[in-house]
């Protein structure tokens, strides 16, 4: 009985560890992908406010570039597959708790009219 509960307790102390693990490598592949996400949006930054004059490389071009990268990241992405509680990038018709449903909706600011 004793033999029984060890091998119990061995058995469960490694699925834990591999649990964790797991749980680890998902944690620094999101991060990974956070920050593809994040140097990609401070590269369109960093061109947007260069003088139209210093800029290297066609706009047309830039954004053929950008967009095919940010394609692949999307596709590869866990990040964007996974439902967030706060994400109002992500409109749900279907869903009655849409800001964009309720009356107040005309009051929110354009977000152009926040950048200039």
């Amino acid at each position: 009985m004793i033999i029984f509960n060890i091998l119990i307790l061995f058995s469960y102390i490694s699925n834990t560890a591999k649990c964790v693990v797991k749980d680890n490598n998902e944690i620094i592949k999101n991060n990974n992908e956070s920050k593809e996400f994040y140097t990609l949006s401070i590269s369109i930054y960093k061109y947007l406010h260069l003088p139209k004059t210093k800029r290297e490389i066609n706009e047309k071009d830039y954004l053929n570039k950008v967009y095919s990268q940010y394609i692949k990241l999307c596709d590869n992405s866990q990040l964007l597959k996974q439902r967030f509680k706060n994400d109002h990038l992500v409109f749900d018709a279907n869903s009655d708790s849409n800001d964009f449903n309720s009356d107040n909706s005309n009051d929110i600011e354009s977000p152009v009219k926040l950048l200039t």
